[in-house]
């Protein structure tokens, strides 16, 4: 798959961010390591993702087709030549305010699974720093029996300790992971609805001039 294709279709990047996932877990969970699951993600896929990124960024500053303006230059067109040019530019203005609003309403319901996941991403970082203080406790019961142990005792110490590195290390790499794939979808959407947006706008505001020159 190609940068090109990863950003401009919602698809192809569902599709990648679901692999992307699968790939990081069997690092995270498999392995058993955080290191190397924190090498994942500070590597190629970072920079992926980076690239990705800038290409939606580059999609979102161009200029975009001047629909206003020519359907200002029909309605104008329109207004000169009717008896009621007033009458003729709120009728008009409403058929087109309405398509409009109908594309901003559906904007808006596309957006709420994005609003939610945010919100649970917060509600989930909030719960891990509550437990902060905790799994520090845990170390320091740890380290304090350590340092009390038999050559024998510290094999079995040593485990429990990788063992509580591993489980405290998931819960902020896997918000890492989440905060990533939804970066990169806000961006897409970001990308996607203003395509909706200046394509279909431009397409009622077409029809409705030509109905005004009609």
């Amino acid at each position: 798959m190609t940068l090109d294709a990863l950003v401009t279709s919602p698809g192809d990047m569902e599709r990648w961010l679901v692999d992307m996932e699968r790939a990081l877990g069997y690092v995270r969970d498999e392995q058993r390591s955080a290191e190397p699951y924190k090498a994942s993600m500070a590597g190629r896929l970072r920079h992926l993702l980076g690239s990705a990124r800038i290409q939606q960024k580059e999609l979102l500053e161009q200029e975009p087709i001047d629909a206003v303006g020519g359907f200002e230059a029909a309605l104008a067109e329109k207004a000169m030549s009717d008896k009621d040019p007033l009458v003729a530019e709120i009728a008009v203005e409403t058929i087109s305010m309405g398509a409009v609003q109908g594309i901003l309403d559906r904007v808006t319901q596309d957006v709420g699974p994005l609003s939610a996941a945010y919100a649970d991403l917060a509600a989930d970082f909030v719960a891990y720093r509550e437990t902060e203080s905790a799994e520090l406790d845990t170390y320091i019961k740890l380290v304090a029996k350590a340092s009390m142990a038999t050559v024998l005792e510290l094999d079995g110490i040593e485990t429990v300790i990788l063992e509580a590195a591993h489980d405290a290390s998931a819960g902020p790499q896997e918000m890492v992971l989440r905060a990533m794939k939804l970066s990169a979808e806000t961006v897409q959407f970001e990308v996607t609805s203003q395509e909706t947006l200046s394509r279909r706008t431009l397409i009622s505001w077409s029809r409705t001039a030509r109905r005004i020159r009609t």
